[in-house]
Protein backbone atom coordinates (compact mmCIF):
# COMPACT_ATOMS: atom_id res chain seq x y z
CA UNK A 1 0.00 0.00 0.00
CA UNK A 2 1.27 3.77 -0.78
CA UNK A 3 1.68 5.91 1.96
CA UNK A 4 1.82 8.81 -0.15
CA UNK A 5 -0.53 11.74 -0.80
CA UNK A 6 0.14 11.68 -4.50
CA UNK A 7 -2.15 10.00 -6.87
CA UNK A 8 -0.90 6.97 -9.71
CA UNK A 9 -3.34 7.90 -12.49
CA UNK A 10 -3.97 5.31 -14.82
CA UNK A 11 -5.62 6.08 -18.23
CA UNK A 12 -6.94 2.55 -19.46
CA UNK A 13 -7.35 2.32 -22.82
CA UNK A 14 -6.83 -0.05 -26.05
CA UNK A 15 -4.56 1.85 -27.51
CA UNK A 16 -4.98 4.20 -31.18
CA UNK A 17 -7.65 6.17 -28.84
CA UNK A 18 -6.11 9.79 -28.52
CA UNK A 19 -3.61 8.64 -25.93
CA UNK A 20 -0.71 9.93 -27.84
CA UNK A 21 -2.19 13.26 -27.64
CA UNK A 22 -3.04 13.23 -24.18
CA UNK A 23 0.38 12.49 -23.28
CA UNK A 24 1.75 15.66 -25.12
CA UNK A 25 -0.96 17.55 -23.90
CA UNK A 26 -0.13 16.81 -20.40
CA UNK A 27 3.36 16.96 -20.67
CA UNK A 28 3.03 20.44 -22.10
CA UNK A 29 1.03 21.44 -19.49
CA UNK A 30 2.62 19.41 -16.05
CA UNK A 31 6.05 18.10 -17.33
CA UNK A 32 7.21 20.14 -14.17
CA UNK A 33 4.98 18.88 -11.36
CA UNK A 34 4.09 15.43 -12.48
CA UNK A 35 5.31 12.66 -14.22
CA UNK A 36 3.68 12.20 -17.35
CA UNK A 37 4.52 8.85 -19.22
CA UNK A 38 3.27 7.29 -22.41
CA UNK A 39 3.49 3.39 -22.52
CA UNK A 40 6.27 3.65 -19.62
CA UNK A 41 6.28 0.02 -19.33
CA UNK A 42 7.00 -2.20 -22.47
CA UNK A 43 4.27 -4.48 -23.35
CA UNK A 44 6.84 -6.99 -23.75
CA UNK A 45 7.30 -6.29 -19.71
CA UNK A 46 4.15 -6.17 -18.81
CA UNK A 47 2.39 -9.05 -20.36
CA UNK A 48 -1.02 -8.48 -20.89
CA UNK A 49 -1.64 -11.95 -22.11
CA UNK A 50 -0.28 -13.70 -19.61
CA UNK A 51 -0.65 -11.22 -16.66
CA UNK A 52 -3.80 -10.09 -16.80
CA UNK A 53 -7.04 -10.37 -14.41
CA UNK A 54 -4.27 -11.27 -11.28
CA UNK A 55 -6.87 -10.90 -8.42
CA UNK A 56 -6.09 -13.29 -5.98
CA UNK A 57 -3.28 -12.91 -3.76
CA UNK A 58 -1.08 -16.13 -5.21
CA UNK A 59 -1.38 -14.44 -8.73
CA UNK A 60 -0.20 -10.84 -7.35
CA UNK A 61 2.64 -12.55 -6.08
CA UNK A 62 3.34 -14.36 -9.14
CA UNK A 63 3.26 -10.60 -11.40
CA UNK A 64 5.16 -8.77 -8.38
CA UNK A 65 7.92 -11.87 -8.90
CA UNK A 66 8.74 -10.49 -12.13
CA UNK A 67 11.90 -8.76 -11.55
CA UNK A 68 11.90 -6.83 -14.75
CA UNK A 69 8.29 -5.48 -14.32
CA UNK A 70 8.87 -4.64 -10.41
CA UNK A 71 11.46 -2.20 -11.53
CA UNK A 72 8.95 0.07 -13.12
CA UNK A 73 6.59 -0.10 -10.40
CA UNK A 74 9.09 0.67 -7.89
CA UNK A 75 10.17 3.61 -9.79
CA UNK A 76 6.54 4.87 -10.03
CA UNK A 77 6.21 4.42 -5.90
CA UNK A 78 9.53 6.25 -5.64
CA UNK A 79 8.11 9.26 -8.03
CA UNK A 80 4.91 9.23 -6.09
CA UNK A 81 7.27 9.98 -2.45
CA UNK A 82 7.50 14.00 -4.42
CA UNK A 83 4.81 14.09 -6.84
CA UNK A 84 1.67 13.01 -8.64
CA UNK A 85 2.09 9.97 -12.05
CA UNK A 86 -0.20 10.07 -14.79
CA UNK A 87 0.35 7.25 -17.30
CA UNK A 88 -1.41 7.59 -20.70
CA UNK A 89 -0.68 4.72 -22.78
CA UNK A 90 -2.23 1.19 -23.15
CA UNK A 91 0.00 -1.34 -22.13
CA UNK A 92 -0.90 -1.79 -18.47
CA UNK A 93 -4.51 -1.40 -18.65
CA UNK A 94 -4.60 -5.07 -17.65
CA UNK A 95 -2.51 -4.53 -14.26
CA UNK A 96 -5.26 -2.47 -12.30
CA UNK A 97 -5.65 -5.38 -9.92
CA UNK A 98 -1.86 -5.39 -9.16
CA UNK A 99 -1.80 -1.62 -8.72
CA UNK A 100 -5.02 -1.76 -6.46
CA UNK A 101 -2.42 -4.03 -4.00
CA UNK A 102 0.61 -1.77 -4.37
CA UNK A 103 -0.77 1.15 -4.69
CA UNK A 104 -4.14 1.59 -2.76
CA UNK A 105 -5.78 4.46 -2.27
CA UNK A 106 -2.77 6.17 -4.69
CA UNK A 107 -4.52 4.79 -7.77
CA UNK A 108 -6.98 6.12 -9.63
CA UNK A 109 -8.73 5.53 -13.18
CA UNK A 110 -8.98 7.18 -15.88
CA UNK A 111 -11.14 5.08 -18.70
CA UNK A 112 -10.55 6.77 -22.36
CA UNK A 113 -12.26 5.04 -25.22
CA UNK A 114 -12.79 5.67 -28.65
CA UNK A 115 -15.34 4.13 -31.23
CA UNK A 116 -14.00 0.14 -31.55
CA UNK A 117 -14.55 0.02 -35.14
CA UNK A 118 -11.75 3.00 -35.67
CA UNK A 119 -9.69 0.85 -33.50
CA UNK A 120 -9.75 -2.15 -35.07
CA UNK A 121 -9.17 -0.13 -38.59
CA UNK A 122 -6.14 1.37 -37.01
CA UNK A 123 -5.15 -1.28 -35.41
CA UNK A 124 -5.21 -3.36 -38.12
CA UNK A 125 -3.46 -1.20 -40.18
CA UNK A 126 -0.83 -1.12 -37.95
CA UNK A 127 -0.51 -4.78 -39.51
CA UNK A 128 -2.14 -6.22 -35.25
CA UNK A 129 -3.03 -10.03 -36.42
CA UNK A 130 -1.86 -9.69 -39.65
CA UNK A 131 0.32 -12.66 -41.43
CA UNK A 132 2.90 -9.92 -42.27
CA UNK A 133 2.90 -8.29 -39.08
CA UNK A 134 6.16 -7.15 -37.85
CA UNK A 135 5.27 -7.04 -34.04
CA UNK A 136 5.40 -9.87 -31.50
CA UNK A 137 2.45 -11.76 -30.22
CA UNK A 138 3.03 -10.35 -26.88
CA UNK A 139 0.20 -7.97 -26.84
CA UNK A 140 -2.48 -9.36 -29.27
CA UNK A 141 -4.95 -10.51 -27.02
CA UNK A 142 -6.25 -13.87 -28.02
CA UNK A 143 -9.65 -16.07 -26.84
CA UNK A 144 -7.26 -18.65 -25.83
CA UNK A 145 -5.37 -16.73 -23.28
CA UNK A 146 -5.11 -18.80 -20.01
CA UNK A 147 -7.50 -15.87 -18.16
CA UNK A 148 -8.98 -14.68 -21.51
CA UNK A 149 -12.26 -12.59 -19.94
CA UNK A 150 -13.96 -13.32 -23.38
CA UNK A 151 -13.37 -17.27 -24.37
CA UNK A 152 -16.54 -17.22 -26.33
CA UNK A 153 -14.62 -16.48 -29.46
CA UNK A 154 -12.47 -19.55 -29.63
CA UNK A 155 -14.33 -21.29 -31.97
CA UNK A 156 -14.70 -18.59 -34.88
CA UNK A 157 -11.05 -17.24 -33.69
CA UNK A 158 -9.43 -18.91 -37.02
CA UNK A 159 -11.92 -17.75 -39.48
CA UNK A 160 -11.67 -13.47 -38.52
CA UNK A 161 -9.51 -11.49 -40.33
CA UNK A 162 -6.86 -9.64 -38.65
CA UNK A 163 -9.14 -6.64 -38.74
CA UNK A 164 -12.37 -8.39 -36.30
CA UNK A 165 -9.74 -9.60 -34.38
CA UNK A 166 -8.63 -6.29 -33.84
CA UNK A 167 -11.75 -5.58 -32.89
CA UNK A 168 -11.92 -8.36 -30.52
CA UNK A 169 -8.91 -6.86 -28.89
CA UNK A 170 -11.11 -3.88 -28.35
CA UNK A 171 -13.59 -5.55 -26.46
CA UNK A 172 -11.30 -7.51 -24.66
CA UNK A 173 -9.34 -4.12 -23.27
CA UNK A 174 -12.40 -2.30 -22.02
CA UNK A 175 -14.28 -5.51 -20.64
CA UNK A 176 -11.08 -6.42 -18.12
CA UNK A 177 -11.16 -2.67 -16.91
CA UNK A 178 -15.07 -2.93 -16.40
CA UNK A 179 -14.15 -5.94 -14.68
CA UNK A 180 -11.70 -4.32 -12.08
CA UNK A 181 -13.54 -1.21 -11.63
CA UNK A 182 -16.72 -3.87 -10.61
CA UNK A 183 -14.41 -5.34 -8.29
CA UNK A 184 -12.78 -2.09 -6.74
CA UNK A 185 -15.88 0.31 -6.57
CA UNK A 186 -14.54 2.79 -4.17
CA UNK A 187 -11.49 3.19 -6.59
CA UNK A 188 -12.30 6.72 -8.07
CA UNK A 189 -12.72 6.46 -12.03
CA UNK A 190 -13.76 8.63 -14.72
CA UNK A 191 -14.50 7.89 -18.41
CA UNK A 192 -14.16 10.42 -21.65
CA UNK A 193 -13.94 10.08 -24.84
CA UNK A 194 -10.98 10.84 -27.36
CA UNK A 195 -13.39 13.31 -29.29
CA UNK A 196 -13.82 15.24 -25.98
CA UNK A 197 -10.00 15.44 -25.31
CA UNK A 198 -10.08 16.32 -29.03
CA UNK A 199 -12.38 19.18 -28.50
CA UNK A 200 -10.67 20.56 -25.81
CA UNK A 201 -13.30 20.01 -23.24
CA UNK A 202 -10.86 19.08 -20.04
CA UNK A 203 -13.07 19.96 -17.44
CA UNK A 204 -14.23 16.57 -16.28
CA UNK A 205 -10.47 15.50 -16.83
CA UNK A 206 -8.61 18.39 -14.43
CA UNK A 207 -11.71 18.11 -11.89
CA UNK A 208 -10.25 14.55 -11.80
CA UNK A 209 -6.69 14.69 -11.43
CA UNK A 210 -6.31 18.39 -9.76
CA UNK A 211 -4.01 19.94 -12.41
CA UNK A 212 -4.77 22.49 -14.83
CA UNK A 213 -4.46 21.65 -18.57
CA UNK A 214 -3.32 24.78 -20.83
CA UNK A 215 -4.85 25.35 -23.97
CA UNK A 216 -3.96 23.08 -26.86
CA UNK A 217 -0.38 24.14 -28.37
CA UNK A 218 1.13 23.71 -31.69
CA UNK A 219 3.09 21.38 -31.33
CA UNK A 220 0.75 18.84 -30.51
CA UNK A 221 -0.52 16.51 -33.09
CA UNK A 222 -3.57 15.43 -32.37
CA UNK A 223 -3.55 11.68 -33.88
CA UNK A 224 -1.42 9.07 -34.84
CA UNK A 225 -0.80 9.48 -38.78
CA UNK A 226 -1.37 7.26 -40.96
CA UNK A 227 1.70 6.18 -42.51
CA UNK A 228 2.81 5.04 -46.38
CA UNK A 229 4.51 1.65 -45.32
CA UNK A 230 1.75 0.63 -43.12
CA UNK A 231 -0.84 1.61 -46.61
CA UNK A 232 1.34 -0.56 -48.41
CA UNK A 233 2.43 -3.24 -45.93
CA UNK A 234 -1.65 -3.82 -44.53
CA UNK A 235 -3.99 -2.03 -46.76
CA UNK A 236 -7.33 -2.20 -45.70
CA UNK A 237 -9.54 -3.57 -48.40
CA UNK A 238 -12.72 -4.80 -47.27
CA UNK A 239 -12.73 -6.39 -43.33
CA UNK A 240 -14.32 -3.85 -41.81
CA UNK A 241 -17.54 -5.31 -44.14
CA UNK A 242 -17.86 -8.64 -41.38
CA UNK A 243 -17.56 -5.62 -37.92
CA UNK A 244 -21.60 -6.43 -38.29
CA UNK A 245 -21.32 -9.55 -37.68
CA UNK A 246 -20.05 -9.33 -34.09
CA UNK A 247 -23.20 -7.89 -32.34
CA UNK A 248 -21.99 -8.88 -29.18
CA UNK A 249 -18.89 -6.44 -29.44
CA UNK A 250 -20.71 -4.16 -31.13
CA UNK A 251 -23.81 -4.04 -28.14
CA UNK A 252 -21.43 -3.84 -25.62
CA UNK A 253 -19.87 -1.09 -27.70
CA UNK A 254 -23.23 0.81 -27.71
CA UNK A 255 -24.30 -0.48 -24.25
CA UNK A 256 -21.33 1.07 -22.28
CA UNK A 257 -19.93 4.36 -24.70
CA UNK A 258 -22.80 5.10 -27.10
CA UNK A 259 -21.51 4.02 -29.93
CA UNK A 260 -23.98 2.83 -32.44
CA UNK A 261 -22.68 0.91 -35.28
CA UNK A 262 -25.22 2.82 -37.71
CA UNK A 263 -23.86 6.11 -36.97
CA UNK A 264 -20.38 5.20 -38.47
CA UNK A 265 -19.53 5.08 -42.28
CA UNK A 266 -17.28 2.21 -42.20
CA UNK A 267 -16.23 2.42 -46.28
CA UNK A 268 -15.41 5.85 -45.43
CA UNK A 269 -13.34 5.11 -42.16
CA UNK A 270 -10.84 2.38 -43.78
CA UNK A 271 -10.36 4.80 -47.20
CA UNK A 272 -7.52 6.38 -45.29
CA UNK A 273 -6.23 2.62 -44.34
CA UNK A 274 -6.22 1.96 -48.40
CA UNK A 275 -3.43 1.56 -50.20
CA UNK A 276 -2.19 4.56 -52.08
CA UNK A 277 -3.33 4.65 -55.83
CA UNK A 278 0.22 4.45 -57.18
CA UNK A 279 2.04 1.98 -59.17
CA UNK A 280 5.19 2.15 -57.02
CA UNK A 281 3.09 1.50 -53.63
CA UNK A 282 1.20 -1.51 -55.46
CA UNK A 283 4.48 -2.98 -56.06
CA UNK A 284 5.77 -2.64 -52.52
CA UNK A 285 2.90 -4.54 -51.86
CA UNK A 286 3.35 -7.22 -53.93
CA UNK A 287 6.81 -7.78 -52.45
CA UNK A 288 6.16 -7.13 -49.23
CA UNK A 289 9.05 -4.30 -49.27
CA UNK A 290 8.41 -2.86 -46.12
CA UNK A 291 8.93 -6.15 -43.93
CA UNK A 292 11.79 -7.41 -45.73
CA UNK A 293 13.23 -3.81 -45.69
CA UNK A 294 12.53 -4.09 -41.88
CA UNK A 295 13.84 -7.52 -41.48
CA UNK A 296 17.40 -6.42 -42.97
CA UNK A 297 17.84 -3.45 -40.83
CA UNK A 298 17.02 -5.67 -37.83
CA UNK A 299 19.87 -8.02 -38.83
CA UNK A 300 22.13 -5.26 -39.47
CA UNK A 301 21.61 -4.27 -36.45
CA UNK A 302 21.68 -7.32 -34.31
CA UNK A 303 25.50 -7.44 -36.51
CA UNK A 304 26.67 -4.32 -35.71
CA UNK A 305 25.57 -5.24 -31.40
Amino acid sequence: MSDSMNKLTIVANAGRSGSTYLYSLLKNSLAENVYVAHEDIPVQVSKPRVYNRAYSKKRIAEVLGDSLLFDYIKRWKEELINRDVIETGWTCYHLLPVFAEVFGDALQVVVLHRNPWGVALSRANMGNFHPYSWYDDSHEVSPFDRYTIAPEFQEIWGSLNHAEKCLYWWYVVYREVDEFLEKNPTSPSITISSNAIFRGDNLVLENFISHKISSISSNVNETNPVSNASRETYPIIDEYKSFSNHQIINQYAKDRFNYDLRDFDLEKMAEKYAIPDKPISRIRNKTRYWVYRREIGRSIKSLIK
